[in-house]
């Protein structure tokens, strides 16, 4: 299943089942079977095993805490009736159309430190911060984390949660002409700090300006003040690597590739391709010793990309834990690691927008219930 997962291009699904089987490799339709009798839960607590492991002995902390982003995007699945009768629609659009192929939305909380991947939550229905809550229910040692979002998280139903439970930091960007009455009022003023309460919870409001951007940037944060508005500045422009994750899920890693046809299989290669992405991350922090470069402008990264792919071809070696997955791959780590430089953003973003004619979706059927 490993194999499958890490299987792109022009891998063909015969392809790949004969490099998974010594011998008389089964066929394509006699393997999705065999599958089909096993749940994603196998595949999913397989993936929390390593992650409790690697987050009680090795997981790096910044000023005493662990450093989260939740961030969301959607995956593409693969048409079929199975699927539909899931309740996983196509992305709405309008005239009461929706595309042909099914969508599948989730969140993925990144440690930021290393880049791994520490949670997942999806869901037929497009609510990020449905899913990030889910996510931080499930997050261990809460009072020991500080989890960054995004200008579209902060809302009353998040601000509720760090309410009810008493526990966990948060640092988020707020969105401009935002609904709290506290954060417009700043919004207005000339401060450049100022400590409010937001819908019941003690925050922090910080102003800041990036070098020739022209549009200033307000962070809210519940972190302690020992956390200086620096340093938080700072802070936030980790929240990338929660778009790293997904450019890595999707792009390098191919996930959206499934070759499964049903709710069961396709997070049966979704929870094993977390694994993988997880286990080569860890792989890669090991050695990289990523802690000791954080917020620094100059730092070192390895390859994971080739790290993944040589965990993948070797499954019966990773399933016996992180100690042998480290030595598998300890050597490959080492040859591939490079200096790199960070750079910040010293103008205004601008959005991409196809220009000239505009082309109408042809994938597009009538809204399905």
């Amino acid at each position: 299943m490993a194999k499958l997962v890490g299987a792109t291009g022009d891998n063909g699904y015969y392809t790949i089942l004969e490099r998974s089987f010594e011998e008389n490799p089964p066929s394509p339709s006699s393997f999705c079977q065999f599958r089909a009798t096993i749940s994603y839960e196998f595949c999913k607590d397989l993936y929390f095993d390593e992650i409790a492991q690697w987050q009680k002995y090795e997981r790096p902390k910044f000023e005493g805490l662990y450093v989260s982003a939740i961030d969301g995007d959607n995956l593409i699945l693969p048409h079929s009736t199975a699927i539909l009768k899931e309740g996983y629609r196509g992305m709405p659009c309008k005239d009461n159309l929706e595309t042909h192929y099914s969508v599948m939305y989730y969140c993925a909380a990144t440690d930021v430190i290393t880049g791994t991947t520490v949670g997942f939550s999806q869901s037929s229905k497009n609510d990020e911060i449905a899913r990030a809550i889910e996510l931080l229910e499930t997050c261990d040692s809460p009072e020991k984390t500080v989890t960054i979002y995004d200008r579209f998280y902060l809302s009353k139903r998040l601000l509720e949660f760090y309410k009810k439970t008493g526990s966990g930091f948060f640092l988020a960007r707020c969105k401009k002409g935002s609904t709290f009455k506290e954060i417009t009022d700043f919004e207005a003023s000339n401060l450049q700090q100022k400590d409010v309460k937001i819908h019941g919870v003690k925050c922090r409001l910080i102003r800041f300006k990036n070098p020739g951007a022209e549009e200033e940037t307000i962070l809210v944060t519940n972190l302690p003040k020992r956390f200086k508005a620096k340093k938080i500045q700072s802070l936030y422009g980790y929240r990338w690597e929660s778009e790293t994750g997904n450019r890595d899920r999707t792009t390098s890693i191919k996930l959206e590739q499934f070759r499964a046809k049903n709710i069961n299989g396709i997070l049966q290669e979704i929870w094993m391709t977390l694994l993988f992405q997880a286990v080569g991350q860890m792989a890669c922090a090991k050695e990289v010793k990523p802690e000791n470069d954080f917020m620094k402008k100059v730092y070192q990264k390895a390859n994971f990309k080739a790290v993944f792919n040589k965990l993948v071809d070797s499954i019966d070696i990773v399933i016996r834990g992180l100690k042998c997955a480290y030595e598998l791959t300890r050597e490959l780590v080492l040859k591939t690691i490079q200096k790199r430089e960070r750079y910040k953003r010293e103008c205004k973003r601008q959005s991409k927008r196809i220009q000239g004619k505009s082309f109408e979706r042809a994938s597009l059927v009538s809204r399905r219930e």
